[in-house]
C-alpha cells in the first residue's frame, strides 16, 4: 500500500477515479494496463492479483460477487447479514471478513485498494 496507508491509498484510488473521468487517454490506459497505472498512481496491487476495470454506465451497472466463503468462516449471523439481512456497516465488513478468509485479501477503497 501506498505508504502503508489506507488513507493514503483511498485518496490515491480517488484521484485516479477522477482523472479517469477526466482524461480519455489515462483512461484507456487504465482499462488496458490497471496494475501499472494503479502502482504508478499510488495505489498498489499484490502481484499475485489480476485487476479487471468496467466502467458502469446510466444503463450497466456491475455486480461484484466474491469468492464464496469456506463452511464455518462466516457466522450465521455475518452470512445473514450479507446475504440479505440489512447492508450496512456491519454487513459491509461481514463481506470483508468472507472475501478475507476466502483470499487473504481485503476489500476497501471502493474494492480496488486490496491489501493482505
Amino acid at each position: 500500500m501506498a505508504n502503508g496507508s489506507m488513507e493514503e491509498a483511498q485518496k490515491n484510488y480517488g484521484k485516479v477515479v477522477a482523472k479517469a473521468w477526466s482524461d480519455e487517454d489515462f483512461k484507456a490506459k487504465l482499462m488496458a494496463d490497471p496494475k501499472s497505472v494503479l502502482k504508478e498512481n499510488g495505489v498498489e496491487v499484490p502481484d499475485d492479483i489480476e485487476i479487471k476495470v468496467v466502467e458502469n454506465s446510466d444503463k450497466q451497472v456491475h455486480f461484484i460477487l466474491p469468492p464464496k466463503p469456506k463452511e464455518g468462516q462466516l457466522s450465521d449471523e455475518e452470512l445473514g447479514r450479507v446475504a440479505g439481512g440489512s447492508w450496512d456497516d456491519d454487513a459491509a465488513n461481514a463481506a470483508d471478513k468472507a472475501v478475507r478468509h476466502v483470499t487473504g485479501y481485503s476489500l476497501d477503497c471502493g474494492g480496488v485498494c486490496i491489501r493482505k
